[in-house]
């Protein structure tokens, strides 16, 4: 069954929900946790593959691995931005994968490269450069996709026509570059453009002011602007012949020896399917 709020409509409904009447905590709470697919996901699974410092990312690899896992996604896989590595190494250890690990940081691709192997590779690559795009990808994984960064790996996994999936962690809002006449790029919501700018400033603003504090009002209205922000983005993959969900990877907090302790706020993941 398709979700109602997960259209033209839908953003329009929410937006004007929180502009006109000044939802309480509650209902601000029940509005965001209704964009996201109900199915959880196993948050064990490789659960003690990263030390206990980097807890955030432990919980969001353990949520790509089991949407990787749940989906039986395999073959050639792309992660971009990959970082230090950790994560393609661990979706390289299923049966069936191949991970090529892209990053623009020719320093950590330099380190990475001494995890290669033959189902493992990285290699140094500039999303906003003059080197073509990968080709023959089954599959994307972007979690540290910061700003527009998301936006150019979306383009560029619709470049390829092998491509089945995308699994993109978006982040750092505040970075999206508001001044490109192409935003927003869906035809959904390209009739709401000055409603999508007004988000768009939102967005940013609360990043700038809301603390990581799960629980404040500021932070769930934080979370409900994000997820306007990437409608745009979920929308456009749709309008390209990908089914799209939101999916939590990663709980908000957790308790370690009797204390709650907050995890990083780039818990979602736009999972998106070619139909």
């Amino acid at each position: 069954m398709t979700n109602p709020l997960l259209s033209s409509d839908g953003f329009l409904y929410l937006f004007n929900q929180v502009i006109s009447t000044k939802p309480s905590k509650i209902s601000l709470v029940e509005l965001v946790d209704s964009l996201y697919q109900p199915n959880q996901i196993d948050q064990t699974t490789f659960a003690g593959e990263i030390a206990d410092g980097d807890l955030g990312k432990q919980f969001q690899y353990a949520g790509i691995v089991s949407l990787l896992l749940k989906n039986s996604w395999k073959g050639n896989i792309v992660e971009f931005c990959c970082g230090n590595g950790d994560l393609a190494k661990i979706i390289s250890e299923l049966e069936g994968t191949r991970v090529t690990g892209l990053d623009s940081n020719c320093t950590l691709i330099e380190k990475s490269r001494g995890q290669n192997r033959t189902n493992l590779q990285f290699e140094h690559y500039d999303l906003f450069g003059i080197k073509p795009a990968p080709k023959n990808m089954e599959g994307v994984v972007a979690l540290h996709s910061c700003g527009n960064l998301l936006d150019r790996i979306v383009e560029v996994t619709l470049e390829d026509s092998v491509n089945k999936w995308l699994i993109g962690v978006p982040c750092c809002y505040g970075k999206i570059n508001k001044t490109k006449k192409y935003l927003p790029r869906s035809k959904t919501l390209q009739p709401h453009s000055e409603i999508y700018g007004s988000v768009l400033k939102r967005v940013a603003f609360l990043e700038g002011y809301a603390q990581n504090a799960p629980e404040s009002r500021q932070y769930i209205l934080l979370e409900l602007y994000r997820r306007l922000t990437d409608l745009d983005r979920f929308f456009y993959l749709q309008e390209a012949g990908y089914r799209c969900d939101f999916v939590r990877i990663s709980p908000k907090t957790c308790f370690i020896s009797g204390k709650q302790k907050t995890l990083s706020p780039a818990n979602c993941a736009i999972v998106a399917q070619k139909i």
